[in-house]
């Protein structure tokens, strides 16, 4: 499938997702997870982009849950986050990978 194609049917989709909220008179649950660098203070982009959200739709129709992890992919998955937000049944999820911590051993810094 063409990465255009992708991109078309993934807003599509959450076009659908935001529609069928409005009517039913339901809540989009997000969850935004990633690494310390999502950054769950004011600044972090993913508080940030909660709060543009939440202006724009306002919070009648959003649930925004903010997961912060700091350590490796491996060391996420073995935690009790993942089934915190499987809990929660999010609608969208946003991941940051954890490439970073994931590749702090291989790549040296100059």
């Amino acid at each position: 499938m063409h990465l255009f194609q992708l991109s078309d049917t993934t807003y599509l989709a959450v076009q659908q997702i935001f529609k069928e909220a409005y009517v039913n008179k339901e809540l989009v649950n997000i969850a935004f997870v990633g690494s310390a660098s999502t950054g769950n203070d004011e600044n972090g982009w993913s508080k940030l982009a909660k709060n543009e959200l939440e202006n724009y739709y306002g919070t009648n129709l959003l649930s925004i849950s903010i997961y912060e992890f700091d350590g490796t992919s491996t060391d996420f998955l073995n935690s009790d986050i993942p089934d915190q937000i499987i809990d929660k049944n999010p609608d969208i999820v946003f991941l940051e990978s954890f490439r970073l911590a994931d590749n702090s051993g291989l790549l040296q810094m100059q």
